[in-house]
């Protein structure tokens, strides 16, 4: 009986924590996605003349692309990307050539180029607008 208690609070502590953390990454994904919509930031479908100049690390569903200094985009991604958290570097898989799209494009780890994080939006920033947005992001993570 005393083992049966033990699983039965086992399993409810955990389903608790999980149920935390899935709370944890739907709030931090609305609060990208009310910054985009509280600064109007322009969605587009495809960024044309794609070449990747740099990138940073948002959470496991948003990262910041740079196709040059002053042009970072917002990518919301449609599943979570682990493995982003810790890479030294990213890849693109482009359906087009030149041009990174919604939809039918992703992101992926070079070491873990079978798992893609397919781009779900794309939206366009300035880099005021990308170096807050790296900020909020240190700071909900500095809150966990």
């Amino acid at each position: 009986m005393k083992k049966l208690l033990l699983i039965f609070l086992s399993c409810g502590f955990l389903s608790s924590c999980a149920s935390i953390n899935s709370d944890n990454n739907k709030d931090t994904s609305l609060i990208y996605q009310e910054y985009a919509s509280e600064q109007k930031l322009e969605a587009v479908n495809k960024i044309l003349l794609f070449k990747l100049h740099g990138w940073r690390y948002l959470d496991q569903k948003h990262l910041i692309l740079e196709t040059s200094p002053n042009k970072p985009y917002l990518l919301t991604l449609k599943s979570r990307c682990s493995e982003l958290k810790f890479a030294h570097a990213i890849a693109t898989k482009h359906s087009v050539k030149g041009s990174l799209s919604i939809n039918f494009d992703a992101v992926y780890v070079p070491e873990f180029e079978q798992k893609k994080c397919y781009i779900s939006t794309i939206h366009k920033m300035n880099k005021e607008q990308a170096n807050e947005l790296v900020e909020l992001s240190k700071s909900k993570e500095t809150a966990k």
